[in-house]
Parts: C-alpha cells; structure tokens; sequence
C-alpha cells in the first residue's frame, strides 16, 4: 500500500520526505510521545481520545510544544483527504525541542495490522517479564526495553510480553492492557500503573452500562488459575482472548461447561444490549436506519439463540463447545459490526 503524502506541522509533504535530522538530540534520546489510530471503511476512530492522550503524554514528560487538539484531528482529517485513504493506520509523532516553537508534528500514514481471525477463534499465548515503566501514563518514544522484550516474546511465538511489578502482579502488556474475568467481574490494573489504552477506557465504560463490575487492582500471577478467562485489548486488536500465560492455561484444565453457560450469558446479554441500543438510536440516524438495519439485528438475534443453545444444552464435549462458541461469537462480532458500519453511513448521508 503506497501512500502519497505526509504531515509535518499541518503541512502536507510527500511521503519521500520523512525523514528526520541525525545531530538533534530529541530524536537521539527519544523526547517524544505518540500515538496509533485507527481508520477503516473511510471512519477515524476515537480521533479526541487519542489526540487528548498525545497532549496529556507530552504534559507528563514536559515536552513543550504549540499545538492544540482539535488542530491535530483537522490535520489528520486533511491528511487522510489527500492520500483518499479507506482503510489504515495513523501515527501522530509529537517530538521535543529546546523551546516549544522547536517541537515538531509528524502524523504518517501506514498499512493497516489485522491480527490473524485464529487469534479471535483460539486465544493467544504470552510470557512474563519484570518490568515497570517509567511514567506509565506517558505514551513516549522510549521504548527500547518493551521493543526488546516484546521481540524475544515474539520468537517464542507469543502475541505480547506482559510486565509484572515486583510483587508478581500482571500490569500490562507491550503493546496491549490486560484484563481477567471472574464470574461477572473484569479485574484489571490500576490506571495509575499502566498506560490507560482507549480501548481498555471503552472496554470499561460498556461494561459498566452492561452490569459488569469492573475492579480496578493487582493481578497476581500465581492466581491466575482462579480466574475464569482472560483477554488483551488495544486499537489494533480490539478485544482477543488469553489461553496461556508462561506455562500456564487460563483456565488450567480447559472451560467446564457451566463457565461455558455464564460466559455465553454474559457475553450474549452485552452483545443483544448494543443491538438494542443501536434499534433505540434510530431517532439519532434517521427513520432509515430502522429499515436497513433489520435484517442484520435479525442475524445477531438468530446467533444470540445458537449460542445459548450451545452453552446450556450439554450437548457437547469442552473442546467442541469452545470451538462452535468461538465461531459463534466471531460472527456475532461480524454482524454487529456491519450494524454499527451501516449506522455510521446512514447518519453521515452516505447512500448503502
């Protein structure tokens, strides 16, 4: 995927001219933050939250500097106008110089990541390293030991490396926020000690709305065998599941099936819940909207039933439930998120 231009300070180059000075020593040492957006079928996603995390990331490391939020989202905005993009990644890149008019914009964009869909079906495995961050908050340039960790995790053919403190409890990953499951509560780190992803603010917020209960504290290692699943999120990948921390599988033993039944109704009563929102908010897109979005709701309400028909009807051995559930749930997922595509077109005035 080739892209034609690039921004620096709001001003659109082409992209052969990125290129960055080798004697300054911001650039040297790192005296930077940044950020990863995401763009896909012509939509930006969470522009302000990313955009208010890249001021606040700079605020933390007193990296001085002259640009204001909703300034940024119009240069993206205009950025991806010129390169007529649909679907990509962004990067804003906010470095440092000695005096605020010397810090420099970059907001590049790149190919789009797409995890493998096996990660969604099967999980994921990960490994441990003991390793806090430096003003965790702060999204910067600093990144040598997370690059270093998580490259050895990938040789191992782990998906992330997870940091824990010095009491053993699991922080965050690399590249991703950690989150284990409970009966009906998601237990995650507090936002103090890791970088508060946007996904993982999402994350919470729904959950909340939806009768979650979300607590905010350590995760011990040697305890993860307690819990009842867990699952990494972040821009890139959303939501995907753990099945394997070092040696040890979460859950150990593989999901009963009565985990199997309160995961499917937790899981199909969240996902049913944004259906009938989105069937609610037909006054906020217009009378079509109800009209179009029928036949999708009536899938999602047809794989709502094959779901608990597979969890509660004991039917199946662990290992074939885990495998119809998946397949279930990703294209769940898939319908939901074509309502959610078709919703944002009908409310923007384009024609389906």
């Amino acid at each position: 995927m080739a892209f034609r231009y690039f921004s620096r300070n709001g001003i659109l180059l082409p992209y052969s001219g990125a290129i960055v000075p080798l004697d300054n020593i911001a650039y040297q040492y790192g005296f930077g933050v940044y950020e990863s957006l995401q763009i896909r079928k012509n939509v930006l996603y969470f522009a302000k939250q990313h955009v208010d995390r890249l001021i606040q990331s700079a605020k933390l490391i007193q990296l001085e500097h002259l640009f204001r939020p909703q300034e940024i989202v119009s240069y993206i905005e205009k950025l991806v106008d010129k390169n007529n993009i649909g679907n990509c990644n962004i990067k804003i890149l906010l470095v440092g110089g000695k005096v605020a008019s010397d810090s420099t914009l970059f907001i590049l964009p790149l190919p789009p990541l797409f995890p493998y869909k096996k990660s969604y079906t099967h999980g994921v495995t990960t490994e441990t390293v003991h390793y806090e961050r430096f003003l965790p908050n702060a999204k910067t340039l600093n990144m040598f030991r997370s690059y270093i960790y998580f490259t050895d995790a990938s040789k191992h053919r782990n998906y992330d490396v997870l940091f824990l403190d010095m009491r053993d409890n699991i922080l965050e990953g690399s590249k991703t926020n950690f989150f284990a499951i409970q009966g009906n509560t998601l237990i995650t780190a507090p936002k103090d000690k890791v970088l508060e992803g946007v996904t993982r603010q999402t994350l919470i917020t729904i959950a909340k709305k939806k009768g979650f209960v979300v607590k905010e504290k350590g995760i011990p290692i040697k305890r993860l065998k307690n819990y009842d699943g867990a699952f990494l999120t972040s821009t890139s990948s959303k939501i995907i599941p753990v099945i394997q921390v070092n040696k040890s599988c979460i859950p150990p033993s593989g999901i009963g099936k009565e985990a199997y039944k309160k995961w499917c109704r937790d899981i199909t009563s969240s996902l049913a819940g944004e259906g009938k929102w989105a069937l609610r908010s037909s006054s906020i897109f217009g009378s079509e909207f109800n009209d179009n979005m029928n036949t999708l709701l009536g899938r999602i309400i047809n794989l709502n039933n094959s779901i608990k028909e597979i969890g509660e009807s004991g039917k199946y051995s662990d290992k074939q439930a885990q495998e119809l559930l998946s397949k279930h749930f990703v294209l769940m997922l898939e319908a939901t998120d074509e309502v959610l595509d078709r919703a944002l077109k009908i409310k923007s005035g384009e024609k389906l």
